[in-house]
């Protein structure tokens, strides 16, 4: 027990950093959900396709997945010209410490892609192949370790803070080949919106389609 406690607190002090990231993340995303506006809140339902025929409130099947609504109206949608997250960051709304907001500027720039499982290890580790980028990357999500097998593929948002990769908000795991055919959509979409937008804004006007596919299709939502 004394030569293997010293190893144990190796492999287990990077877990203990990931769980304390991961709760002080989903921790002020709570915060910043109690400050959007309503109207925001209404369009990022609109864009899932969850509102009610009225157009005024959130369908039952909106009710049952605010988190991809709050995660769309966080990170993808202008309101009116800034993302909200954006002007979280740039202390225009909410009431946050520069050391909080420090860690949201994590979440200002990624954007959803595509991700293949490749690999698990020890610590909750996973070695993702971005499927719309080139590259791999390894991070700790004990949800995915645990739940997608390899060769699954992932709709997620990456964000590093303090040495982690992790992921972000909402996932939405596809089969091989529904995760193929979404890749061939998006890259014949960028071909087509290559000269009005780049590739970050094509994919947080357009990351809605994950969840249309996700909606058509019986693939479960994983929430990490």
């Amino acid at each position: 027990m004394g030569f293997l406690a010293p190893l144990r607190e190796v492999f287990d002090r990077p877990l203990k950093h990931y769980r304390d990231v991961r709760k002080r993340g989903i921790d002020l995303m709570m915060r910043i959900v109690d400050c959007l506006p309503e109207g925001l809140i209404l369009q990022a339902a609109e864009d899932l396709r969850l509102l009610s025929k009225d157009r005024r409130s959130l369908s039952s099947d909106g009710e049952e997945n605010m988190d991809f609504i709050f995660d769309r109206a966080i990170h993808d949608i202008p309101w009116p010209e800034k993302r909200w997250i954006e002007a979280v960051c740039d202390g225009e709304t909410g009431d946050f410490s520069e050391e909080e907001r420090k860690y949201l500027t994590s979440h200002r720039a990624p954007v959803f892609s595509l991700y293949e499982v490749v690999g698990k290890g020890a610590g909750f580790r996973v070695r993702l192949r971005d499927q719309l980028r080139s590259g791999e990357t390894i991070i700790i999500d004990q949800g995915m370790n645990l739940t997608i097998d390899k060769g699954k593929y992932m709709a997620t948002r990456i964000i590093s803070w303090e040495g982690l990769r992790l992921t972000a908000g909402v996932g939405i795991p596809f089969i091989p080949e529904t995760g193929q055919a979404l890749v061939e959509n998006f890259k014949w979409l960028y071909d087509q919106k290559k000269d009005q937008m780049d590739w970050d804004k094509m994919m947080r006007r357009h990351s809605n389609r994950f969840y249309l596919e996700y909606k058509r299709s019986s693939e479960r939502i994983l929430f990490v």
